[in-house]
C-alpha cells in the first residue's frame, strides 16, 4: 500500500494527509475464489458424512488398507530359464570341514578369556609403544568389539596356539 505524501505549505494550520484506499476498496470488492468455494463445497460434505447415527458406521463402511501397501504388479523378475542338467556333489561331509580345535572339558574352556585379557593388554601395550599414543587411548581401543573379534580371528589363523596367536598380535 502507497502512501501519498503532499506538500505542507508554511501557513500555520497543518493539512491532512491523503492515503490511497483505492487498492484496498478492490480487494475488498473482489468475488470470492473458486478454489475456497470448492474447498468450502468438500468441507459442507464432510460434516454432512460425520453427522451419522452412528458413529461407528463410518469405520466399517469399507474395508482398512495399509496407508504404505503399494502396488507390487509392475516388479516381476525376469528369471532365466533351469538348467536341464546339475552337476552333483561329490564330497563328502567328513572333507568339508576339519576341526582345528574342540575343548576336551570344562577346564579347557576356562583359558579362553584370559587369553583375550592377555590379548587385550598386550595389544595395549604395542600400540602404546609403537604407535605413540596415550595410555588411556590405547586402552579405549582395546575394549571395542571389533578388536576382539581381530583377536579371535588371530587365534583361529594360528591354530589355537596361544604363545603364537600373542607373539602375532605384538608384532
Amino acid at each position: 500500500m502507497f502512501v501519498k505524501l503532499t506538500k505542507i505549505s508554511s501557513s500555520t494550520e497543518p493539512r491532512k494527509r491523503k492515503a490511497r484506499t483505492k487498492t484496498a476498496e478492490k480487494v475488498q470488492e473482489l468475488p470470492i475464489r473458486k478454489s475456497k468455494r470448492i474447498a468450502e463445497r468438500k468441507l459442507k460434505k464432510l460434516n454432512a458424512k460425520r453427522k451419522l447415527e452412528d458413529p461407528f458406521e463410518e469405520l466399517f463402511e469399507k474395508p482398512i488398507e495399509e496407508p504404505d501397501e503399494k502396488n507390487y504388479d509392475r516388479l516381476v523378475a525376469d528369471l532365466p530359464k533351469c538348467r536341464a542338467v546339475m552337476k552333483e556333489d561329490n564330497r563328502k561331509e567328513e572333507d568339508s570341514e576339519t576341526k582345528l580345535w574342540s575343548p576336551l572339558s570344562e577346564t579347557d574352556e576356562k583359558w579362553f578369556p584370559f587369553y583375550i585379557f592377555m590379548a587385550r593388554s598386550a595389544l595395549m601395550f604395542t600400540q602404546q609403544q609403537q604407535r605413540r599414543i596415550s595410555i588411556s587411548r590405547a586402552m579405549k581401543n582395546a575394549c571395542f568389539d571389533y578388536t576382539e573379534q581381530y583377536i579371535r580371528d588371530v587365534l583361529h589363523e594360528s591354530n589355537y596356539k596361544t604363545d603364537v596367536a600373542l607373539k602375532t598380535l605384538v608384532t
